[in-house]
């Protein structure tokens, strides 16, 4: 006992050393009071007991009471360090402006929104005082000292923000309250000012309260506004533009003033002051003909047509069914769909019935449609190195036969500066087809006069290795490669080149051709490096104004009709079907109206820009 009343005493001195320590400490410290220890004897008596007799149990410490007395004030160079003289503390607001603290530390300073703040970041409050220079101590708030003390106060009377909400925050369900971060997941704070020039924190929160989804692809906030622990309610206000003139939005999003939408507004369609009111919304749409029924033809996913059953007549009209022009083109692009014959051979040569959908039909149109009004180029063969070039067949399947054969384009075009893709691929298949008769009768010639000349029998394996080899090359022109193809006959060799008869040495010929031989894969494709892509050299097809983009056709397989669309949306767009003459007459090839359901009285295949208010929308 006597060890543990000996050992207080030790813990009260310890205790004693601490304050002064921490006095001592904080004897620089702003604002600090210093504190001394308050001790008390520990007794060891009960009321039954005589109070003279006992022996106490030692000393503990009662507490530690801070001295307020005024202290010493020394000047410093900082004009916002305070000091207070006698009595009282600096009302403070936290930061988030919840919590009032107070001190008698005066060191303060200016923080970004000119505000009196400590270290801490927590604002000096101060009293509002009127014209007669009283007071208002039961209105306090933060002390603002702006760049210009000097001229009228203005009163804040519009803010902007610009925010940037996260997309994946959570949506809030609860109830707002604005002391509990749970029921929102933002929030900004800014000072706004009244007419006196006195500032206000005002606080805006922001809760969402809806993702976006399918049928509605937006997501929302709620916002609410406190100026100091005061709620700000919403009002709704019109918005208008510099001049002052009330702004709507129509149904197609787009902002009106109030003098271009007067006429609308009886009904109050675009009367409005957050998109999510207005209930009249519409799309803007293409221009669009829609044929009639496909009676004739059955043309869904299980049918199709297989255009190589189709009469000879028919087969030539494919090539020229219509006449189209998309937004006020001045030339129309021609339908033709010839080309569905060698689809329809492909399609069953890989295995396939050799039927053709509606779906791949309208595919097709669509193709035709983009290439006729897109911005595609001629061919310009004009140069003799753009003329002339020569294929090398070698004959595998006998002992190895050279063939070759000088293609010459020269004079083979009315003009030679403006030649399709089309054209130039026919007018060689055309030439190199032309060898097959040609070699055959001369073989035949040669292998008759064989008996009585001998030395015709080279002449005679010459002639069949040029029918075998050269005289059954397919050309075509690759779109996506950008070359003309030329596919070998089977076990053939083939080689194309330039020089022919002299020309293309330099390697600058249309084809792409050195003078030595660049080998062809047996797809048809260049197999080494030395040129092939024929990119088209020469004048636009098409006027750069008068070209189109975006035009489409669709089948529907429930209706069976085709639809035709412009290329753009809004009350300008516009398509039209003519005759094949390009002329507006009353009657349409029978083709057209059996295959595609093109209407016999081409005045109803017209759609013409709208003069009325907003039929097909804005572009």
């Amino acid at each position: 006992m006597s060890f543990y009343t000996a050992l207080t005493g030790l813990n009260a001195a310890t205790a004693q050393l601490e304050i002064t320590s921490n006095n001592i400490a904080n004897v620089n410290t702003s604002g600090f009071k210093r504190s001394r220890a308050d001790f008390g004897d520990i007794f060891a008596t009960s009321p039954l007991q005589k109070a003279s007799s006992v022996i106490g149990q030692g000393v503990a410490l009662k507490g530690v009471s801070q001295e307020f007395s005024q202290g010493n004030i020394q000047a410093s160079a900082n004009a916002l360090d305070l000091a207070i003289s006698g009595d009282g503390f600096f009302q403070l607001k936290s930061a988030d402006g919840l919590q009032n603290i107070y001190t008698r530390n005066g060191s303060f300073s200016l923080n970004d929104q000119y505000n009196v703040v400590n270290s801490a970041g927590q604002a000096l409050q101060a009293a509002s005082v009127d014209s007669s220079g009283k007071a208002d101590l039961s209105n306090l708030d933060r002390l603002t000292i702006p760049k210009k003390t000097a001229g009228d106060a203005m009163q804040t009377s519009q803010v902007q923000l610009g925010l940037n909400f996260p997309a994946d925050a959570k949506v809030i369900t609860e109830p707002f309250n604005r002391t509990n971060a749970a029921t929102y997941n933002k929030t900004t704070a800014l000072t706004v000012y009244d007419q006196g020039g006195n500032s206000y924190l005002a606080t805006v929160y922001y809760a969402k309260t809806q993702n976006a989804s399918q049928a509605d692809p937006t997501n929302k906030w709620q916002t609410y506004v406190y100026i100091g622990d005061t709620e700000v309610n919403a009002a709704l206000l019109q918005a208008a533009d510099t001049n002052g003139e009330k702004l709507y939005v129509n149904k197609y999003g787009q902002l009106k003033p109030e003098s271009a939408v007067a006429d609308q507004l009886v009904n109050r369609k675009t009367q409005m002051f957050e998109l999510g009111n207005l209930n009249d919304t519409r799309t803007s749409v293409p221009a669009t003909i829609t044929g009639n029924t496909v009676g004739e033809y059955d043309l869904t996913t299980l049918a199709g047509l297989d255009f190589r059953t189709l009469s000879t007549e028919d087969k030539a009209t494919l090539a020229n069914l219509f006449e189209i022009k998309v937004d006020g083109s001045a030339a129309a692009v021609k339908m033709d769909l010839s080309s569905l014959i060698a689809a329809s051979a492909a399609d069953y040569a890989a295995g396939g019935t050799g039927k053709l959908t509606g779906v791949r039909i309208a595919q097709e149109m669509t193709n035709v449609l983009k290439s006729g009004f897109g911005d595609g180029r001629y061919f310009d063969f004009s140069s003799p190195n753009n003329a002339k070039f020569t294929l090398q067949g070698i004959d595998t399947a006998t002992p190895p036969v050279t063939s070759s054969l000088a293609i010459d384009l020269t004079g083979a075009f009315t003009n030679m500066k403006q030649v399709t893709e089309a054209q130039a691929v026919a007018e060689i298949q055309a030439k190199i087809d032309a060898t097959v008769s040609a070699a055959t009768s001369a073989r035949d010639t040669a292998t008759a006069a064989i008996p009585a000349n001998p030395t015709l029998e080279a002449a005679a394996v010459a002639a069949e290795a040029l029918a075998n080899t050269v005289g059954k090359v397919t050309v075509s022109y690759d779109d996506v490669a950008q070359c003309f193809r030329f596919d070998p006959a089977e076990n053939t060799t083939l080689n194309i080149h330039g020089g022919g008869t002299g020309t293309n040495a330099s390697g600058n010929d249309l084809l792409g051709l050195l003078s030595s031989n660049t080998l062809v894969n047996a797809d048809g494709s260049y197999a080494t490096s030395t040129g092939g892509t024929v990119v088209p050299n020469g004048d636009l097809i098409r006027a750069a104004a008068d070209q189109r983009y975006g035009m489409s056709v669709t089948f529907d397989s429930v209706t069976q009709k085709f639809t035709f669309l412009s290329g753009t949306t809004g009350d300008a767009s516009t398509v039209e079907i003519t005759g094949t003459d390009g002329s507006d007459p009353k009657t349409m090839q029978a083709l057209a109206t059996s295959l595609l359901g093109i209407s016999a009285d081409l005045t109803a295949d017209k759609v013409a820009a709208s003069t009325t208010n907003a039929v097909r929308g804005i572009v």
